[in-house]
C-alpha cells in the first residue's frame, strides 16, 4: 500500500467484488504515512505498522483492515499481541459479536510457536465469552505451523496455492458454516499473491438513506414562472406593516413553488454510483413502474431522460471530459520516481468509474 496508486487499484478490487471486510498483509506502511494516503471512499482503515511492533526488522511487514464505513468495528489489543504483527478487531452485527484478526508471520522468524500459542489462548478466551459468536483469523502466515489451531477450534476455509505453488495465505474460522465458498482471484493491485475471497451466506444490507427533494425540471420551472406572471399581487397592499407585507409575499411564493415543483422522495444506498442523483433515482423508479405496466413507450422516454441526466451529472462532477491520452499523461506524472508522498494526489476509483460511465451507453 506504500506505492503510488496502490489504494486506487485496491479500491477497484473492493468495489468490483463487493467486499465488506478486507484484510491485507505486508502493507509496508510506516507510522509517518497518514491514513489519508491509503483512504478509499466508502471504507475505513485500521492498521498496525511494523514500526508499532517489537519486530527486529525496520522495513516491510505490517497489516491492515479495511471495513465498510457503515459497519461498527472496534480495534482491541489482547495481552501479548504487541509482540507480533497482528491486528484484532470486533465487528458488531445485530446482536452478535464477530472477532477478526489479520496477521503476518515473516519467513524465517523464530517465534512461530509463541505466535500460535497466542492465537490459541486468545481464541479460547474469546469463545468463553457468550457475546462472541465467531472468531476468524487470516493473513500471510508463510511456513507457520498451524496444526494446533486446526486440531482444536479452527477450520480452514480455503486450501490451495496462493503464491506460485505454495499456500502462504490462510483463512481460519471457528464458524465455517457461515460461509458459502472461498475462492482465489488475481488482484488489480500489483502482487504475486492471490487474494482469497470468502462469500458469506448472509451479506451486509446496503446502507440506505431516504432523500426528499423538489422536482425542478424545466417544465415545472416554466409552470412556476407562468403562475407568477399571472398573479395579481395587489393583496399585499392591504398590509400597512412592511414586515407583514414581506411575510405574506414570501408565504405566497413558497406556496406556489410547492404546488408547481412537486416533492419527490427516493431511497439512495451506498452501493449507488456517485453520479446517481435523487432525480435520476426517481426517474429510474418511474421507468421500472412503466415496464411493470408494460408501457414500453413511456419507459423508453424515461430511458432517454435518464441518459441525459447522467451525462449532466458526470459533467458537473468531473468538470471536463478526460480522454485516455490525458489519463495516461496524468498517471505518468503521478508515478515519477521523484514524486514524494506529500506531493502525490492519487486518482480515485470514483474518478475512473465516472469516466467509463460517461462512455457507457447502457442506461439499465
Amino acid at each position: 500500500l506504500k506505492k503510488p496508486l496502490c489504494s486506487t487499484f485496491l479500491s477497484s478490487d473492493l468495489y468490483l467484488n463487493s467486499i465488506d471486510l478486507a484484510f491485507i498483509s505486508e502493507t509496508w506502511l510506516t507510522p509517518d504515512i497518514p491514513d489519508s494516503f491509503i483512504k478509499i471512499n466508502g471504507y475505513c482503515p485500521l492498521r498496525r505498522d511494523r514500526g508499532a511492533t517489537n519486530s527486529d526488522k525496520k522495513s516491510g511487514g505490517g497489516v491492515c483492515l479495511y471495513y465498510k464505513s457503515c459497519m461498527h468495528v472496534m480495534e482491541f489489543s489482547p495481552e501479548g499481541c504487541e509482540k507480533f504483527e497482528i491486528l484484532w478487531a470486533k465487528v458488531r452485527y445485530h446482536s452478535k459479536l464477530f472477532v477478526y484478526a489479520v496477521a503476518y508471520f515473516p519467513p524465517g522468524a523464530n517465534y512461530g510457536a509463541e505466535l500460535v500459542n497466542h492465537l490459541h489462548d486468545v481464541t479460547i478466551s474469546l469463545l468463553s465469552d457468550n457475546d462472541v459468536f465467531s472468531v476468524t483469523l487470516c493473513g500471510d502466515l508463510n511456513s507457520l505451523d498451524i496444526s494446533l489451531l486446526l486440531s482444536t477450534e479452527y477450520n480452514e476455509l480455503f486450501t490451495g496455492p496462493t503464491r506460485r505453488a505454495a499456500q502462504l495465505d490462510r483463512v481460519l474460522t471457528t464458524s465455517d458454516h457461515l460461509y458459502d465458498s472461498a475462492v482465489t482471484t488475481k488482484l488489480t493491485l500489483q502482487t504475486d499473491h492471490l487474494a482469497i475471497i470468502c462469500a458469506p451466506k448472509i451479506c451486509l444490507p446496503p446502507n440506505k438513506s431516504k432523500i426528499s427533494f423538489r422536482d425542478q425540471r424545466m417544465r415545472f420551472k416554466e409552470l412556476f414562472n407562468k403562475s407568477m406572471d399571472e398573479t395579481n399581487f395587489q393583496f399585499i397592499e392591504r398590509f400597512t406593516d412592511p414586515t407583514q407585507a414581506m411575510g405574506a409575499f414570501l408565504d405566497y411564493i413558497t406556496d406556489v413553488y410547492h404546488f408547481c415543483c412537486p416533492l419527490r422522495t427516493v431511497v439512495l444506498t451506498d452501493r449507488d454510483p456517485s453520479y446517481i442523483t435523487p432525480l435520476i433515482k426517481y426517474q429510474m423508479k418511474q421507468k421500472y413502474t412503466a415496464l411493470r405496466k408494460k408501457n414500453i413507450q413511456k419507459a423508453d422516454k424515461y430511458s432517454e431522460s435518464i441518459r441525459v441526466l447522467i451525462a449532466e451529472s458526470l459533467r458537473s462532477n468531473r468538470g471536463s471530459k478526460m480522454g485516455s491520452r490525458l489519463w495516461w499523461k496524468t498517471i505518468k506524472i503521478h508515478t515519477k520516481d521523484d514524486q514524494t508522498i506529500d506531493q502525490f494526489q492519487p486518482l480515485t476509483a470514483n474518478d475512473i468509474n465516472a469516466y467509463f460511465s460517461s462512455i457507457c451507453t447502457n442506461t439499465s
